[in-house]
């Protein structure tokens, strides 16, 4: 979609590589069309462009926002019986569709299986993409797998802090801004660190 913004008495829009500048003046108007610098860069189109970016991490990874409702869910659920016998499998098959080695269908319908009282608290419907900055996705496939490791050993404790540091997550995703983001790291983050005497997320913030 076309983004405009004024351009000094004119009005200039974007389309991938080109700008159209509209100019109104007394004998009419004009319409002049730019190319961008994206063209000489990046010849092998806007795909190598976008490509580019987010090798460098300024835009993110695509994520179906039914997923990130479901973190949310899953998360609390699994805080609020931390021992339960399912948790590790559970928790692998959410990570299983983060990584997208299944449907997000797919996994509710699995889990719903071992765990029928979950089906009103997922979402199984598949819904529209949702950008994530790719260090948070980093995060949190990072998280998800501490918490396998944890339930597997048995530390019900260091899960519970897991699972609360990461059903936030979405929240902050949805707020998208600098602020919130580096206050979820000095409120949970940091705090976990400093719990747990370690800095394995360290990286991240």
């Amino acid at each position: 979609m076309a983004v405009g913004r004024k351009v000094l008495f004119g009005y200039a829009v974007i389309e991938r590589y080109c700008v159209f500048v509209i100019d109104k003046k007394p004998h009419g108007i004009y319409i002049s069309v730019y190319v961008t610098w994206r063209l000489f860069l990046y010849p092998d189109g806007y795909r190598q462009y976008v490509a580019r970016k987010r090798r460098k991490g300024v835009w993110g990874t695509a994520m179906k926002n039914c997923m990130l409702e479901n973190l949310k869910s899953i998360m609390i659920l699994l805080r609020s019986d931390i021992q339960n016998r399912r948790g590790k499998e559970l928790v692998h098959l959410y990570h299983q569709a983060f990584q997208n080695q299944m449907s997000n269908g797919e996994m509710c319908k699995k889990m719903i299986e071992m765990m029928p009282t979950w089906q009103g608290w997922l979402n199984c419907g598949e819904t529209p993409d949702w950008f994530v900055q790719e260090d948070v996705a980093a995060f949190i496939n990072m998280a998800l797998e501490v918490m396998e490791e944890t339930l597997h050993a048995g530390e019900f404790e260091m899960a519970y802090d897991l699972a609360d540091l990461l059903h936030v997550v979405p929240d902050v995703i949805a707020k998208n801004d600098k602020a919130s983001m580096k206050r979820y790291w000095k409120v949970f983050v940091v705090k976990f660190h400093q719990k747990w005497n370690c800095n394995i997320f360290h990286k991240f913030y």
